[in-house]
């Protein structure tokens, strides 16, 4: 009996979904280098091509809802295919987040960040707790006039035996502080990290990200974008 393989049908292999996320991959078609070919480079290539084509690249536009301790699994495709991504590549990241389970946020910027060059992230709306920080990672950090964030520290639950809640908090506690204080700190200051870490939150508006150069730039409602001048003085 023959067996023939069984071939599996992507409906569209240029956005990949699960229920929070999305992600679009665009190809920029290869340009072509205006300097002709030589025949005898022509011969060696063993056709009629006139010009050098230069590789094109990859825009990743991924789209941050949420962020669910459910969703694991349903990353995966997406976070395979930012580890795939070239460094050159382009990523825009565009958030409109509650903020949500902090291991998920995780699992993004461990793909994210060392991979590209350059990161480029949008408040769309919203970007609370780890939405806001999944905002920072960007290098080019953009804004609309009406957008909001909103930082503060980590919450957290575990369950088991008494010893093994101590280490476990004990040690999830270094962890995550070491990680936010290193992220807040360009923004915020000493005491005010401090009081983060004691329960503070901090709702800042447009005009407050700029003023604590939280933004690089602001899409005004003419559409027209300023960049922000860097007035950060933080002690």
């Amino acid at each position: 009996m023959q067996v023939q393989a069984q071939e599996i049908q992507i409906e569209n292999p240029n956005v990949i979904e699960t229920d929070y996320h999305t992600l679009f991959i665009d190809d920029i078609r290869p340009k072509l280098d205006p300097v002709p070919l030589s025949e005898e480079e022509q011969q060696e290539m063993d056709c009629v091509q006139l010009h050098r084509e230069i590789p094109g690249k990859k825009v990743y536009t991924l789209m941050i809802g949420d962020f669910s301790a459910e969703n694991y699994k349903e990353n995966y495709k997406i976070i395979k295919a930012l580890q795939d991504a070239d460094p050159d590549d382009e990523i825009h990241i565009k958030i409109s987040s509650h903020g949500g389970n902090f291991d998920e946020f995780i699992q993004f910027y461990n793909a994210i960040k060392p991979k590209f060059n350059l990161i480029h992230t949008y408040i769309e709306n919203i970007a609370y707790s780890a939405g806001a920080m999944m905002f920072l990672m960007g290098d080019f950090r953009i804004v609309h006039e009406h957008s909001a964030f909103m930082a503060h520290t980590y919450s957290y639950g575990v369950v088991g035996k008494r010893q093994d809640l101590l280490d476990n908090i004990s040690h999830t506690d270094k962890t995550l502080l070491k990680f936010t204080n290193k992220l807040y700190k360009p923004y915020f200051t000493k005491k005010e990290i401090q009081a983060m870490n004691k329960g503070k939150d901090f709702w800042l508006s447009t005009s407050e990200m700029k003023k604590r150069g939280i933004c690089t730039h602001i899409i005004k409602d003419n559409g027209d974008i300023v960049e922000v001048k860097d007035k950060k003085d933080k002690k």
